[in-house]
């Protein structure tokens, strides 16, 4: 009982790391390259169709990540807001999502999130005298 419960919960726990850490890797991606096919991802992440497209959907739920059909098609990000200011918010998703997955906890996960918070607000204000 309890032993068996204590592996399906650790190996429940590396699957989403590894789902986590996949999808991550993704977003870089895209923002490194500004736009993908999906062909291009199931390739470098060694995937099925149906797998980045159940990525994709899922990332779409926090990262403003743009589908475009048909030939030429592919992903991208919108980047309709400061480039600095959509990477902290990706950062404070991403440390959501560690803190879910109980990869870090306690008083590092809430020094992590103010931290984040901080970023976005130091660009939130700060962003007048750039743009």
């Amino acid at each position: 009982g309890n032993e068996r419960d204590r592996t399906q919960a650790s190996g429940d726990r590396d699957i989403k790391m590894i789902v986590f850490e996949r999808r991550f890797d993704m977003i870089v991606y895209i923002i490194r390259h500004k736009h993908v096919s999906a062909k291009e991802l199931r390739l470098k992440f060694e995937v099925s169709d149906s797998t980045v497209r159940a990525d994709m959907n899922a990332l779409s739920q926090y990262y403003p990540v743009t589908s475009i059909q048909g030939h030429g098609g592919g992903y991208s990000l919108v980047m309709d807001t400061p480039v600095f200011c959509k990477h902290v918010d990706m950062l404070y998703h991403i440390s959501e999502t560690i803190v879910r997955i109980g990869g870090i906890d306690g008083y590092d996960a809430i020094l992590m999130q103010e931290a984040i918070r901080a970023l976005l607000q130091i660009e939130l204000h700060g962003s007048r005298n750039y743009l």
